[in-house]
């Protein structure tokens, strides 16, 4: 066993590179190939599959995080990750509900500054929007004619990558399964957040 485990963790405990390691080795990150257990654990563990697991690509940045946060072995670290992603994703449209009159007024100004939206350059010279934009759109596409039910464009008419249309399509398969009320609700929230953010969202 190795004198420092996870348990160590979050408690602004210094470790070494072949504390580190020899949790690696623990935990099964060994480097392909024979090895002598003569080696030291640092030339012996697979470090970077390691860090990968906490998000980070260096001895110096898994130090601070160990010191710092409250770890889990790497299995469960995976597990806890996996599952803060898929509540991120359910909660990712969730907005305070809106009134018919909230989100009318929304609407309005959302044609007002239609023009006003930043617009960034592709390969082949197409000009897309930033991405708040076509989740705002997404919503209001939700909002109209509910679930996306076409497939992801690929080509556009000129025969290069559609852009525009994957945006779109991304914008509005977002809100797959969700209420027109809901739509409405991240459509006001959503328009605020992009005016919130003026500059990087509309030319000043």
């Amino acid at each position: 066993m190795t004198a420092i485990d996870f348990e160590s963790s979050g408690q602004r405990i210094d470790v070494s590179l072949e504390d580190v390691a020899a949790m690696a080795l623990l935990y099964g990150f060994e480097r392909p190939g024979p090895h002598s257990d003569t080696k030291p654990a640092a030339q012996r563990a697979n470090l970077s599959d390691f860090f990968n697991v906490y998000g980070v690509n260096a001895f110096s940045k898994f130090k601070d995080k160990f010191r710092r946060e409250t770890l889990l072995p790497p299995e469960e670290q995976k597990a806890m990750e996996q599952q803060k992603a898929i509540d991120a994703e359910l909660n990712r449209y969730k907005f305070p509900e809106v009134t018919d009159a909230e989100f009318k007024s929304a609407l309005e100004q959302h044609d007002r500054m239609n023009r006003k939206w930043r617009i960034f350059k592709k390969p082949g010279g197409v000009a897309v929007r930033p991405e708040i934009f076509y989740e705002i759109l997404g919503a209001k596409m939700q909002i109209e004619s509910g679930d996306c039910t076409e497939e992801e464009p690929q080509w556009n008419d000129l025969g290069a990558v559609d852009y525009i249309g994957k945006a779109i399509w991304r914008g509005h398969t977002g809100w797959k399964g969700k209420s027109k009320e809901e739509a409405m609700a991240g459509f006001v929230a959503l328009s605020k957040k992009a005016k919130h953010n003026y500059s990087d969202n509309f030319f000043v």
